[in-house]
């Protein structure tokens, strides 16, 4: 009996041992393919951050030309604005008391002109 307890318990060791090993393996092989999607997105990752650095490069060689569009655009505006100030203050014509827009000189009712010397 003592004989067929040990036996048993070795059988049982070894059953555990088995069982751990192929567990760790399993493990392992989840590891591995979680290691390798994990490779994969930081090498994607590091593609992305290598064409943002392309692209902020290139706006900064962009960028004094941006500002100085920015400054000429701005001196345009300052420009209009001053010229559509200086129009706004001269005398605009004035509304005639026959509301026609016309004077009384211009012409008459018809559109015929009345001092036309005729």
């Amino acid at each position: 009996m003592s004989t067929m307890l040990v036996i048993l318990l070795i059988l049982g060791g070894v059953a555990y041992l088995v069982y751990t090993i192929v567990t760790y393996f399993r493990s392992s092989a989840d590891l591995s393919r979680t290691l390798e999607e994990a490779l994969l997105r930081v090498e994607r990752t590091t593609e992305r951050l290598s064409d943002y650095e392309a692209r902020v490069d290139a706006l900064k060689e962009g960028l004094p030309q941006q500002r100085r569009r920015c400054e000429r655009l701005k001196q345009w505006v300052e420009q209009l604005r001053a010229q559509k100030s200086r129009l706004g203050s001269e005398a605009a014509p004035r509304a005639f008391k026959n509301g026609t827009g016309r004077r009384a000189t211009d012409g008459g009712a018809d559109g015929a002109p009345r001092n036309s010397g005729a």
